[in-house]
Parts: structure tokens; sequence; C-alpha cells
């Protein structure tokens, strides 16, 4: 036994000595005929040859996802020299400069923006809350298109920027500017913007320039649903970077009719116009045992700029024809559901330290959710110096249509609930009151 044991440990360290000798065989081809950093070093060569190719730069749309901004077109110039040109529409160019960059690798090849540029900016709103950043992982490049992803996002939303070829005129944004404007509106439409589906209203419109998001509200099984997404603007028009599903319709993009003064997307028969009913119901009111409403002098950007601006006119053309006195507010007496008073509109203003009034005297009714006046008669002082403010009064108490009521909550640090009125004649004016006067028991 202890023979064939001997035996038995001779013959594995034969056969551990043969397979010794099998691995130093020469002829075994490497899995790689470059080093790591041989290949690394190739990659970055590649991609510093696609980035600084094009005579123009290269240009996309940059909007970072889970952000509270929208979509900003960015022209990026690189050169071989580790230098590139960042114009973009953010802020009308305002953090347009050259910075450094450099192509560096950890877990995969990236792009790093080394010096603060407008990509920094965005990323620092909001307490640096913004997702998206200034690194960015080179997914995929190719003469026709760099497809990045920000390096830092988390979860599975990652935001992608993908990158052309930019024409040569890509840095001229004045048309953009100008679109986008016109997109907001200058406030002297009507506060009702709503989208049609082959004439029928569908949801509601809006779009704040500052952010550069649009909102979508629609009601879904008897709920009202708002929507804000960024949207990438054109000279002509705008879309949207993600579909905007509406109860089965889906909102992509929309061109401007000058003519008509709507956006549309005519194969989908999808229109977006300035309307005279709203889209929605709006809130109801609640009024809370007050008689009269008082302007919102505290809140001023509550009221449509149209009805500011007619307000603003008629205070300086009363001051120019009275020897300098001035408007300073205006309440509606009595005209709440709990009032028991007589109804009127009464405009006030000072001379000296004295305070005066204009009064208008109303009969009111309230049918179905609209307020209606009749002006039955005007006081002395509305006689003598009335004339400046008849627009003014028109656009307060004059209406065929009545006047729309939503509920607005309250207003600055008071309990006040809010009622905005719009003149359904005239729906660019809305005005915004506070509730106001001895509680009624």
């Amino acid at each position: 036994m202890k023979n064939i044991f001997n035996l038995i440990t001779k013959l594995n360290l034969l056969l551990l000595l043969l397979f010794a000798l099998g691995c130093t065989d020469n002829d075994v081809e490497p899995l790689f005929e470059q080093s790591i950093k041989e290949r690394t070093d190739e990659f970055i060569a590649n991609y510093q040859e696609i980035l600084t190719k094009p005579e123009n730069g290269w240009v996309g749309v940059y909007s970072p996802n889970n952000s509270f901004g929208g979509a900003y077109t960015m022209v990026m110039d690189f050169d071989e020299n580790g230098n590139v040109k960042i114009n973009s529409d953010y802020e009308t160019g305002g953090q347009d400069n050259t910075i450094t960059y450099r192509l560096d690798k950890t877990l995969k090849i990236e792009l790093v923006l080394e010096t603060y540029a407008v990509f920094h900016e965005i990323f620092s709103l909001n307490d640096n809350s913004n997702q998206g950043e200034f690194v960015f992982n080179i997914l995929s490049a190719t003469s026709e298109e760099i497809v990045l992803e920000s390096k830092l996002d988390y979860g599975d939303d990652i935001t992608i920027f993908t990158l052309r070829p930019a024409a040569a005129d890509s840095i001229n944004f004045d048309q953009v500017y100008e679109s986008a404007e016109q997109i907001e509106g200058d406030g002297t439409e009507s506060v009702f913007r709503n989208i049609l589906l082959n004439d029928e209203v569908i949801a509601t419109f809006d779009y704040n320039n500052s952010s550069r998001l649009a909102t979508i509200s629609y009601i879904k099984e008897d709920v009202t649903i708002s929507v804000s997404a960024p949207i990438a603007i054109t000279a002509t028009g705008f879309s949207f970077l993600k579909p905007i599903d509406v109860n089965g319709t889906s909102l992509i993009s929309f061109e401007y009719n000058e003519t008509d003064n709507v956006y549309e997307n005519i194969d989908q028969g999808l229109v977006i116009l300035y309307d005279n009913i709203p889209g929605l119901p709006l809130a109801t009111p609640a009024f809370a045992g007050y008689a009269n409403l008082r302007y919102n002098y505290v809140d001023t950007e509550r009221s449509s700029t149209a009805f500011n601006d007619l307000y603003a006119k008629t205070q300086e053309d009363f001051t120019n024809a009275n020897g300098g006195r001035t408007i300073y507010r205006f309440y509606l007496y009595n005209i709440l559901p709990d009032a028991t008073g007589d109804p009127y509109l009464s405009i006030q203003y000072l001379s000296g330290s004295s305070s005066y009034s204009m009064n208008y005297y109303l009969e009111r009714q309230i049918v179905d959710g609209k307020m209606y006046f009749e002006v039955t008669g005007q006081s002395g002082n509305a006689d003598s110096r009335g004339a400046t403010v008849v627009e003014l009064v028109d656009a307060i108490v004059t209406s065929a249509s009545g006047f729309y009521m939503k509920y607005d909550g309250t207003f600055s640090t008071y309990t006040n609930p809010t009622v905005t009125m719009i003149n359904g004649d005239n729906t660019k004016y809305a005005i915004n009151y506070y509730q106001w006067g001895v509680l009624i028991f």
C-alpha cells in the first residue's frame, strides 16, 4: 500500500510539471493587442477628432431631467487646444463664453467642462437641486451625432444630451427670442388660452418664458390634471421634448399661424388659441360673509397685464386732467351675496390729503356662476371728473356676457379670500379683488 501511495504522489508531481511547462507556450495569443491605457488614448483621440471636426461646432437642446427649468439650445464649438466656445439661448445669451474642456476616463470616456459656463449656471439653480450637470459620459460619437449622458444623475431618469453638426446661423437666436415672447404673449389677449381638437376644447395652455415651461391642464375622470413640461423653441413654433398625452391625443409640436394668431398642428387638427370662454371649470369663489370687494393693490400681478396697463393709463390721464389729483383705489361695495346695502362702484382719489370718490350705482345679479351689473346712476364727482375713467368703469362693471368669477386663494399675509373677475365681453381684462368689510352675521 505504501508503494502505491508513493507512486501516485510521483505521478501527480509529474502532471503538475507538465502543466507548468505547457503554460509557458509563447504561441498563445493575448486577448488585446493594446494595453488599457493605449485603448483609452485611442478612444480619446478619436472622440477629440470628432468633436473638433464640424466647421460650425455642434448644436443640441439641453433640458436636465427632473429640473425646474425648460429646454435651451446649446451651440458648442470645440478646438484642438482644449477650448470650447458655448453659445445658448439661456438668459438671452447672458452666460455665453469660451471655457476649457477635457476628455477623461473613469468608468467611461467623459467630456468634462472644466470652467464655469451655462451648464454650471443651470445646474446651480434652486440650490443645486437641478439634475444634469457639466460632466457627461460619451455614449456614442460619430460625425453625424454625439450622444451624451449626465454622469451624476441617479435612478432610471438620466439626462440625455444629443448633439448634431451646427449650421452657420445656429448661433443667431434673435428669431428664437421673438418666438418665445410670441408664445408667452404680451398680456393684451384673452386670459383664456385653450387647445382645440377639431374645434372642441380638450385642454388649456400656458407658457412661462422665464422658466421655459409650458403647462397643460385638462379634465380626466372628473379630475383636473396639470402637466408642466419643457418645450424646444424654434423660429416658427415649438415642440415638446416628450409628447404630452391628453386623453389619448398626443401634443407634439405646433407652428405659428401669424394670420390667425394661433399655434397649430394641421395634421392632427390641433389649435392653440386665445378664447373667450374658459377651457376648464373655474374655481368657485368662497364668499365668506363679506360684503365688499377691494381691488388687490398689493398683489397686482394677479390681475391681467391688460387691466393693469389700463388702470395705470387711467390714473395718469386723470391726474393730468384734474390738476394733479390722483386715483389710488377702487371698491365694489355691497355686491357679494350676503350684502344688504345698495351696490355701487367707488373710484377714490386724493386731492392734497383729502380723499374723494366717484360713485357709480349698480344693480347686481349672479346667474349661472357669473356676475352681471347694470349702471343706474352716478355721483356728482363722477359727473364732474369722470371723463377720463369711462374705459376703466366699462372694464370693471360693463359686460353683457357677465363676469366670470374665479377663487384665487388668500393674498399677501392676510386671510381674506380673493376673487378674480373676468370681463366676459373683453376677456383680456381680469381684475383680482380681495373680500373686505365687516363680516355679516
